[in-house]
């Protein structure tokens, strides 16, 4: 209710049907509440005003900061452009000044060596002299074998059963100066009474006439002392006729230094 003689406002609270309290309200408290609403307002727009205006001397302050950057940056690609200018002036007189003389070599190759000549051996064949001539062969004397830097031992061989067959053996380094040796080894699974084409390598690769076509394709082994190799030929059952393992040993040049057979 409103009392208007004291300009006095009585608040009264309500629940579940029964007063819970009350309590006055004079024109003096809303006046107050009103300048103290107005004065909020007032503090926060001079705030934002106050705030807006130094954001905005920020962005000045750091648009000149640009400006002067981008004219520092203008100068440089400047004198970056008067330098080069000079540098090619200066290379161009250069160029005309000194022509540098340029012999040209040819290198001449090397003759190629001559082959050995092979001492022919002289065989007399036993016939009819005729004015003092002799009828003679002659017959060229074969090259020596290479010697061989390796060797074999402790050959192994074992049946697994009908349609494998494993083997093992230990390479040596047979060199006097015991220098390190190194190389590639095969093993062929082969008869004398077989065709060479239906032989059988391991590693496995292309056999012509009974030789691996690529020596690198070997078990390759690098050896001070000695090293144990281990193989196995599978799925054998219809190579019955097979009885030898042959041990094909390569230098690093690809020659044939050592080969072994071992019967089955």
């Amino acid at each position: 209710m409103k009392n208007k003689r004291l300009k006095r406002w009585t608040v009264i609270v309500i629940g579940d049907n029964r007063q819970l309290g009350s309590f006055d309200i004079t024109e003096s408290i809303i006046i107050i509440f009103l300048l103290a609403v107005f004065s909020l307002a007032s503090v926060t727009f001079a705030a934002y005003l106050l705030h807006d205006k130094k954001q905005a001397l920020v962005r000045e302050e750091i648009s000149r900061e640009l400006e002067n950057t981008q004219d520092l940056l203008t100068a440089a690609n400047q004198n970056n452009s008067e330098l080069a200018a000079t540098i090619t002036a200066f290379e161009e007189r250069m160029t005309t000044t000194v022509k540098p003389a340029i012999k040209v070599v040819k290198k001449t190759p090397p003759p190629p060596p001559l082959p050995k000549k092979e001492e022919p051996i002289i065989t007399v064949v036993e016939g009819v002299e005729e004015a003092g001539v002799v009828e003679a062969e002659v017959v060229a004397k074969p090259p020596p074998p290479e010697v061989s830097t390796v060797d074999i031992s402790n050959f192994n061989i074992r049946r697994r059963s009908s349609d494998s067959i494993s083997y093992s053996f230990r390479i040596k380094n047979a060199d006097t100066d015991n220098a390190p040796v190194s190389g590639y080894t095969f093993a062929i699974l082969r008869s004398d009474s077989t065709e060479q084409s239906s032989w059988i390598s391991n590693p496995k690769t292309t056999l012509v006439n009974g030789m691996p076509q690529y020596f690198k394709t070997g078990e390759y082994f690098s050896i001070n002392r000695y090293k144990t190799t281990r193989g196995r030929f599978e799925h054998i059952s219809g190579k019955k006729g097979f009885n030898i393992i042959t041990i094909l040993v390569f230098s690093n040049s690809g020659k044939l230094i050592l080969k072994r057979d071992h019967k089955i």
